[in-house]
């Protein structure tokens, strides 16, 4: 099978900033969604708002991404 990567997209993974929650991704996600509803599009819904935000360390929250991204994948129905 060939793929034209020119024509096909990753998956889009978005994590909110310090203090906020997925929902923040919202308009991100629907501008990526006119673009191309192909793509798949998700907001991580981490560590949000305070406390959450606050009372995790950087590596935990770190940590806690990367098991998020590999759920994701494992998950995914083409395996990437």
């Amino acid at each position: 099978m060939v793929v034209n990567v020119a024509k096909s997209y990753k998956p889009v993974i978005m994590m909110h900033g310090v203090g906020s929650g997925a929902g923040e991704m919202s308009l991100i996600e629907k501008i990526l969604n006119e673009r191309d509803n192909t793509t798949l599009v998700t907001s991580l819904k981490l560590y949000e708002g305070q406390p959450d935000s606050w009372d995790h360390s950087l590596q935990e929250q770190v940590d806690g991404v990367i098991d998020a991204v590999k759920k994701l994948m494992a998950e995914s129905p083409t395996g990437t």
